[in-house]
């Protein structure tokens, strides 16, 4: 709640790639935290701080992912995908009655 509205103020400022790499390098970080750490009898106190840098990378690379996409298209051509894909014709599948 509070990683994802920073994660996109900073991609629009300083793009979404640079955005992108931190939460990739964040969720890293998390990760090889989590396999240094992590052994049979660990208890969970000692996992949570893995958890709390991979999440905040996770969020950063979600929302900057978002901000990227949305850039992308034309505006006037944004928010189009989702009504393209609903009116797609349905073919039946193999257990649709028909």
């Amino acid at each position: 709640m509070v990683v994802a509205p920073v994660a996109g103020a900073l991609s629009d400022r300083l793009g979404a790639g640079c955005c992108l790499a931190s939460g990739l390098g964040l969720q890293a970080l998390g990760h090889a935290w989590n396999a240094a750490v992590t052994e049979a009898g660990v208890g969970y106190a000692s996992l949570v701080g893995s958890f709390v840098i991979s999440g905040i990378g996770m969020w950063a690379l979600l929302r900057a992912a978002r901000q990227g996409r949305t850039r992308l298209r034309r505006p006037r051509r944004r928010g189009q995908g989702v009504w393209r894909q609903q009116r797609r014709p349905r073919r039946p599948g193999l257990f649709t009655k028909r």
